[in-house]
Protein backbone atom coordinates (compact mmCIF):
# COMPACT_ATOMS: atom_id res chain seq x y z
CA UNK A 1 0.00 0.00 0.00
CA UNK A 2 1.32 3.39 -0.90
CA UNK A 3 1.49 6.62 1.19
CA UNK A 4 -0.17 10.23 0.52
CA UNK A 5 2.10 13.09 1.24
CA UNK A 6 0.61 13.38 4.37
CA UNK A 7 2.63 9.76 5.46
CA UNK A 8 -0.80 7.73 5.54
CA UNK A 9 -1.99 4.73 3.82
CA UNK A 10 -3.78 5.44 0.62
CA UNK A 11 -6.41 3.17 1.16
CA UNK A 12 -9.41 5.77 0.67
CA UNK A 13 -8.14 8.16 -1.53
CA UNK A 14 -9.40 11.62 -1.14
CA UNK A 15 -9.22 15.05 -2.63
CA UNK A 16 -9.09 18.04 -0.24
CA UNK A 17 -10.81 20.24 -1.97
CA UNK A 18 -11.06 23.54 0.61
CA UNK A 19 -8.64 26.17 1.01
CA UNK A 20 -8.23 25.66 4.75
CA UNK A 21 -8.09 21.90 4.78
CA UNK A 22 -5.58 22.48 1.80
CA UNK A 23 -3.53 24.99 3.75
CA UNK A 24 -3.85 22.06 6.79
CA UNK A 25 -2.65 19.51 4.82
CA UNK A 26 0.07 21.76 3.65
CA UNK A 27 1.42 23.26 7.27
CA UNK A 28 1.03 19.19 8.41
CA UNK A 29 3.51 18.15 5.32
CA UNK A 30 5.96 21.02 5.92
CA UNK A 31 6.09 20.58 9.87
CA UNK A 32 6.13 16.67 9.15
CA UNK A 33 9.49 17.81 6.77
CA UNK A 34 11.21 20.22 9.21
CA UNK A 35 9.98 22.90 7.36
CA UNK A 36 12.21 21.71 4.49
CA UNK A 37 10.49 22.87 1.71
CA UNK A 38 12.99 20.92 -0.94
CA UNK A 39 11.71 17.86 0.84
CA UNK A 40 8.21 18.23 0.20
CA UNK A 41 6.11 17.67 -2.88
CA UNK A 42 6.20 21.38 -4.91
CA UNK A 43 2.58 22.09 -4.75
CA UNK A 44 2.03 21.79 -1.48
CA UNK A 45 5.29 24.50 -1.12
CA UNK A 46 3.58 26.16 -3.24
CA UNK A 47 0.18 26.59 -1.16
CA UNK A 48 2.29 26.62 2.08
CA UNK A 49 4.16 30.15 1.15
CA UNK A 50 1.07 31.29 -0.29
CA UNK A 51 -0.94 30.96 3.28
CA UNK A 52 2.27 31.87 5.17
CA UNK A 53 2.22 34.77 3.39
CA UNK A 54 -1.25 35.69 3.97
CA UNK A 55 -1.28 34.57 7.50
CA UNK A 56 1.69 36.88 8.51
CA UNK A 57 1.34 39.79 7.08
CA UNK A 58 -2.89 39.58 8.16
CA UNK A 59 -1.31 39.46 11.30
CA UNK A 60 1.30 41.40 11.92
CA UNK A 61 2.46 43.09 8.66
CA UNK A 62 5.64 43.09 6.38
CA UNK A 63 8.01 43.15 9.75
CA UNK A 64 6.38 40.48 11.43
CA UNK A 65 6.10 38.44 7.67
CA UNK A 66 10.14 39.23 7.34
CA UNK A 67 11.62 38.63 10.38
CA UNK A 68 9.54 35.29 11.44
CA UNK A 69 10.94 32.44 9.62
CA UNK A 70 8.40 32.74 6.72
CA UNK A 71 10.46 35.48 5.75
CA UNK A 72 13.32 33.25 4.74
CA UNK A 73 11.17 31.78 1.78
CA UNK A 74 10.27 36.05 0.66
CA UNK A 75 12.18 35.38 -2.78
CA UNK A 76 10.35 32.21 -3.15
CA UNK A 77 7.14 33.46 -2.40
CA UNK A 78 7.30 36.11 -4.65
CA UNK A 79 7.84 32.54 -7.32
CA UNK A 80 4.82 30.79 -5.82
CA UNK A 81 2.73 34.07 -6.66
CA UNK A 82 3.82 33.81 -10.30
CA UNK A 83 3.44 30.15 -10.58
CA UNK A 84 -0.09 30.15 -9.53
CA UNK A 85 -0.59 33.41 -11.96
CA UNK A 86 -0.77 36.02 -9.07
CA UNK A 87 1.81 38.01 -10.94
CA UNK A 88 -0.07 41.75 -9.44
CA UNK A 89 0.86 40.14 -5.98
CA UNK A 90 4.39 38.61 -6.94
CA UNK A 91 5.02 42.04 -7.92
CA UNK A 92 4.10 43.79 -4.79
CA UNK A 93 6.09 40.80 -2.89
CA UNK A 94 9.13 41.89 -5.40
CA UNK A 95 8.75 45.42 -3.92
CA UNK A 96 8.50 44.60 -0.46
CA UNK A 97 11.86 42.56 -0.66
CA UNK A 98 13.41 45.77 -2.72
CA UNK A 99 12.75 47.44 0.31
CA UNK A 100 15.30 45.85 2.26
CA UNK A 101 18.63 47.56 1.38
CA UNK A 102 21.33 45.84 1.58
CA UNK A 103 19.79 42.92 0.28
CA UNK A 104 20.27 40.36 3.13
CA UNK A 105 20.72 36.74 2.59
CA UNK A 106 17.51 36.06 3.22
CA UNK A 107 17.93 32.01 4.24
CA UNK A 108 20.23 33.75 7.46
CA UNK A 109 17.38 34.65 9.75
CA UNK A 110 20.23 36.91 11.68
CA UNK A 111 21.41 38.42 8.73
CA UNK A 112 17.71 39.07 7.25
CA UNK A 113 16.75 40.19 10.67
CA UNK A 114 19.38 42.91 10.85
CA UNK A 115 18.75 44.18 7.61
CA UNK A 116 14.93 44.42 8.05
CA UNK A 117 15.43 45.89 11.58
CA UNK A 118 17.78 48.35 10.06
CA UNK A 119 15.24 49.32 7.25
CA UNK A 120 12.30 48.57 9.39
CA UNK A 121 12.40 52.70 11.13
CA UNK A 122 12.43 54.27 7.36
CA UNK A 123 10.28 51.75 5.56
CA UNK A 124 7.20 51.56 7.94
CA UNK A 125 4.68 53.50 5.68
CA UNK A 126 6.09 51.71 2.91
CA UNK A 127 5.94 48.20 4.22
CA UNK A 128 1.64 49.52 5.18
CA UNK A 129 0.79 50.51 1.90
CA UNK A 130 2.35 47.44 0.15
CA UNK A 131 0.78 45.64 2.69
CA UNK A 132 -2.84 47.07 2.23
CA UNK A 133 -1.90 46.31 -1.83
CA UNK A 134 -1.38 42.78 -1.10
CA UNK A 135 -4.29 41.53 1.53
CA UNK A 136 -6.65 43.68 -1.30
CA UNK A 137 -5.48 40.28 -3.54
CA UNK A 138 -5.22 42.26 -6.63
CA UNK A 139 -5.18 38.73 -8.49
CA UNK A 140 -7.78 36.21 -7.08
CA UNK A 141 -5.45 34.09 -5.26
CA UNK A 142 -8.83 31.56 -4.11
CA UNK A 143 -9.62 30.67 -7.79
CA UNK A 144 -6.16 30.79 -8.57
CA UNK A 145 -4.79 28.47 -5.66
CA UNK A 146 -7.67 26.60 -6.74
CA UNK A 147 -6.96 26.02 -10.13
CA UNK A 148 -3.44 25.01 -9.03
CA UNK A 149 -4.58 22.81 -6.90
CA UNK A 150 -6.50 21.32 -9.58
CA UNK A 151 -3.88 20.77 -11.64
CA UNK A 152 -1.96 19.05 -8.63
CA UNK A 153 -4.65 16.79 -7.42
CA UNK A 154 -1.84 14.05 -7.04
CA UNK A 155 -0.25 16.35 -4.19
CA UNK A 156 -3.39 16.90 -2.11
CA UNK A 157 -4.64 13.53 -1.55
CA UNK A 158 -5.12 12.33 1.77
CA UNK A 159 -5.65 8.61 3.08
Amino acid sequence: MTQNVAGRPNSRPRLVQDWPSQLRLADRVVVRHGFDLAAVPHPIAVVYLVGQLEFEVASGGVLQWLTNSSGREAPATAAALREIGAAACAEIVDQIIATVVPAPDFRDDADRSRAVRLESVGAQSAWRELADDLLDWPDDVDILLRRFVGANAEAFVEG
